[in-house]
């Protein structure tokens, strides 16, 4: 007798059992295209409602809505003969069990159904502790402005405070600004969450000496609070009645509902809610804007940007800054004319290098686009040509399911050839310690966690073993490294099937008895000079004459 398969769902598609998971990987690359016109058409209906906007189902972002994935999970269950091979499913809610229930071409009821209900309390109780001492910290300990009587240029940036003060977005070109002494443009700062609340605050009082504009402080607390709540109790979202476009005919009201409710994604949509607040406020104090520039990866907080300037400034030309390059994976980053309809997108993009100008138009061909320098990578200084010493670097992406994946392959090759060494590179936005439990001690002296700088790494490394949305896998090219580029998510294959990277330096690997034998192939062959690729392909030049645009 044939045992019968375990399917949860609640689990990163990579671990799905072999035939469900190479159903989804199909699926996702089949429909998905599909989905982002399907969910853009969705949104037209709530076209005005700018709430609908800086909600999950509206984001098309991977990483945080889960409803494409959810739609993909009632895809497979359509498959009559995949489904006879599954004894249980695990589902994450209830509403896509009813969703499965509801679509009549659907048999579940010899099978054993589980819910496997996520709790997100912790996480939202977090968020609301954060913003709640984030907010009084800078209203009690900050100053008020005196705008000069000019027109001002803002740049919204997102800043981490936890040790010192980076700018995630535009390193240094506060320091750029400072130097050729132009007062008149001013920094919005959104902040990560973290811990530290100590240096934070010394950190807040250092850039309280400086020009930045602290939203907190042009809002009240009685609507700081009254988002909250808003958020907490009142936004609700009830589709039921109402006739929604259907993805091949699934009705997805259920997942929707489901997924505009949840509170998984608070801390976002109050930062979303307070900046509309925040621009329609900068009114009462007369503020002329002659520009705005905002990171743009059209996440919720970007989009509320582009709605609050367009609708209280709307002779204001505002520009969306993407410094990092294209990822197929994260197809939000790359705009709609849905979107652009609901006036949540900025007048411009602007893009640092060839890759991403050439992409970027994917779904919406008539978005503007403008090439600007790269802030974040300044390569083009570098002494690039270096003695390989490291032969295998594993560059973590900051996704935590990818990198789990990753470590969890790398430690199968290992295991299996004790004469292979790997550097182990963290991603800055997520401690190496989260995967403590996953690297084996008994490996330790095969391993090594190196915190140098990427470019550093990069330079002394043969090959690059990495997955997912991440820089580093094109700016190892730049250092002329060969990459081995693991298929951990559906949207993998598109780095291969678009042609971003060329044949001679990229080997796409679908499994870990791949990457053994690969990695083990290497391993015994001496270091090899690979070719380097053009800087300006990835980023564009920072020179004085591109840096004007933006004061």
């Amino acid at each position: 007798m044939t045992t019968k398969l375990t399917w949860n769902t609640t689990l990163d598609p990579i671990y799905y059992p072999p035939k469900i998971k190479e159903k989804y990987f199909q699926l996702s690359i089949k429909h998905r295209k599909t989905f982002v016109h399907w969910i853009g058409k969705v949104s037209l209906d709530f076209k005005k409602d700018y709430i609908w906007w800086i909600k999950l189902p509206s984001s098309r972002d991977p990483y945080k809505s889960d409803l494409f994935k959810n739609i993909l999970i009632l895809l497979i269950l359509k498959d009559k003969k995949l489904l006879k091979q599954i004894g249980l499913i695990i589902f994450e809610n209830k509403s896509i069990y009813k969703s499965a229930i509801k679509d009549n071409k659907i048999e579940l009821k010899k099978l054993e159904i589980k819910i496997k209900k996520k709790n997100y309390s912790f996480k939202l109780l977090s968020s609301i502790i954060f913003s709640i001492i984030n907010f009084l910290i800078i209203k009690i300990t900050t100053k008020n402005y005196n705008f000069l009587n000019k027109n001002h240029v803002l740049i919204n940036t997102i800043l981490d405070t936890k040790d010192k003060i980076y700018d995630y977005v535009f390193p240094e070109l506060y320091k750029f600004l400072k130097i050729k002494k132009k007062n008149h443009v001013f920094f919005v700062p959104n902040f990560l969450v973290h811990k530290n609340l100590i240096n934070h605050y010394r950190n807040i009082q250092i850039l309280s000496k400086q020009d930045f504009i602290f939203i907190e402080n042009l809002i009240s607390f009685s609507e700081f609070k009254d988002c909250i709540f808003k958020i907490l109790f009142c936004e609700k979202l009830k589709i039921k009645k109402k006739k929604l476009k259907k993805f091949f005919l699934i009705d997805c009201s259920l997942l929707i509902n489901y997924e505009y409710n949840s509170k998984k994604d608070f801390y976002s949509e109050l930062q979303s809610k307070v900046k509309i607040i925040f621009i329609k406020n900068l009114r009462k104090y007369n503020l002329k804007v002659s520009k705005t520039i905002c990171r743009f990866e059209n996440q919720a907080i970007d989009r509320s940007w582009f709605y609050g300037f367009r609708k209280y400034f709307p002779s204001v030309k505002n520009y969306g800054y993407q410094g990092f390059l294209y990822y197929p994976h994260l197809t939000n980053q790359s705009p709609t004319s849905y979107e652009e309809k609901a006036k949540v997108l900025p007048n411009e993009i602007l893009v640092p290098g060839s890759l991403a100008f050439k992409h970027r138009k994917e779904f919406y061909k008539d978005i503007k686009l403008k090439m600007a320098p790269s802030f974040k990578k300044n390569f083009f200084n570098k002494k690039r040509k270096e003695k390989k010493v490291y032969k295998f670097t594993l560059a973590l992406c900051g996704i935590y399911s990818l990198d789990k994946s990753l470590i969890s392959w790398m430690m199968f090759v290992l295991s299996k050839n004790s004469n292979i060494k790997v550097i182990i590179k963290p991603h800055p936005m997520l401690s190496i310690s989260k995967f403590n439990n996953l690297i084996s001690a008994k490996l330790s002296n095969q391993i090594t966690i190196s915190n140098q700088p990427a470019d550093i790494l990069l330079l002394k490394s043969e090959f690059l073993i990495s997955s997912g949305p991440t820089s580093i896998i094109f700016e190892s090219l730049l250092y002329g490294c060969k990459l081995l580029y693991l298929n951990l998510d559906p949207s993998d294959i598109f780095i291969s099937k678009k042609k971003l990277i060329k044949k001679e330096n990229f080997e796409f690997i679908k499994e870990k008895f791949s990457l053994l034998k690969i990695m083990t192939k290497y391993n015994n062959l001496p270091f090899k000079k690979n070719k380097y690729y053009n800087h300006s392909f990835f980023y564009s030049k920072l020179t004085n004459t591109n840096l004007k645009f933006f004061y």
